[in-house]
């Protein structure tokens, strides 16, 4: 059968992850500051993603996170939907958001998000949900709060492989950012 996770709880410990969750988007914007539209758009290297790339995949994060902290509160063991990262980015690319609208989706999703969390009863974040992972094939159990540092983790992942790019150093404070 599966096991339940708590996936990224390695990276907060048992410190509350709302803090991080909440001062992320503000966090990412002083990163940028000072920054050129060039420097936000370009990836660091042939097939890794740029800042704006980045952001726009912390904006997709977030509103699967939405959709599965919504089932977990709202449902009774729902099954969570798994999304393919690279198909997304490849969907994104035809939307032709702007860097503003991309922070601006990022940061809107994401305040919805901790009010969610921020009223929802104690009682309803013990909550569970199941994904099955098309990669694993094996089903797993997810808390309610687990996928809170998603964000964070995604973009700690793309960390190896950056050169001395505006991106890597975005990579590197958004990754101090979480700790």
């Amino acid at each position: 059968m599966g096991t339940t996770t708590i996936p990224y709880s390695e990276f907060v410990g048992s410190e509350d992850p709302l803090p991080i969750v909440r001062s992320t988007p503000g966090h990412i914007a002083k990163l940028c500051e000072g920054l050129t539209e060039q420097e936000i758009t370009t990836p660091p290297d042939i097939g890794k993603w740029s800042i704006h790339q980045i952001v726009a995949h912390l904006a997709d994060c977030e509103l699967m996170f939405q959709v599965r902290v919504r089932l977990i509160l709202f449902e009774d063991s729902p099954q969570l939907a798994s999304f393919d990262q690279d198909r997304w980015m490849n969907g994104w690319v035809r939307e032709n958001e702007t860097w503003s609208q991309t922070m601006e989706r990022f940061r809107t999703i994401r305040a919805s998000t901790v009010r969610l969390i921020e009223n929802a009863p104690e009682h309803d974040l013990r909550r569970i949900g199941c994904i099955r992972s098309a990669v694993r094939r094996q089903q797993a159990t997810t808390s309610f709060l687990s996928p809170a540092t998603t964000p964070i983790t995604c973009s700690r992942s793309k960390r190896s492989g950056a050169g001395s790019s505006a991106s890597a150093k975005f990579f590197f404070d958004l990754h101090e950012h979480s700790q």
